[in-house]
């Protein structure tokens, strides 16, 4: 499975791009199926949060090259006690890791790119996006 959620459209789930959408199914089966240890075959996922007064350090596996930018940070989101969502703000901080910041706020869900047309900035070295995930803050 190849992820395409940075490059559909806003009102239609068939993206007009289906050449990287093509470029990363055949990335993935060179990885995944083939054995090509050489070929980044998917973006950055989840690996663990860990809560650190107000702020929560995100690791993520799958970040050759490092993970990195394309465009402003954003797509994180904070599921509040009463079931409302806030947008969190952060930094990239290593290789593999992002930071976010809490501002005093007292979530019980961290959740990145978890919408129908996400904002999905981060991307790994080959340049293809972090999954979406959904994850517990305790």
């Amino acid at each position: 499975m190849a992820t395409a959620m940075d490059v559909g459209m806003k009102d239609n789930i068939h993206p007009v791009n289906k050449q990287d959408v093509g470029l990363r199914l055949a990335l993935c089966a060179l990885n995944k199926t083939y054995g090509k240890s050489d070929v980044v075959g998917e973006g950055p996922r989840f690996k663990s949060l860990r809560k650190n007064g107000s702020k929560i350090e995100v690791t993520f596996s799958g970040c050759d090259g490092g993970l990195k930018l394309s465009g402003g940070f954003g797509g994180f989101t904070g599921v509040l006690k009463d079931g409302n969502s806030v947008a969190l703000d952060g930094k990239i901080t290593g290789n593999d890791s992002v930071e976010i910041d809490l501002a005093g706020l007292d979530i019980k869900r961290l959740r990145y790119a978890y919408a129908n047309y996400p904002v999905c900035p981060l991307i790994n070295g080959a340049n293809l996006p972090a999954l979406s995930f959904d994850q517990p803050v305790e």
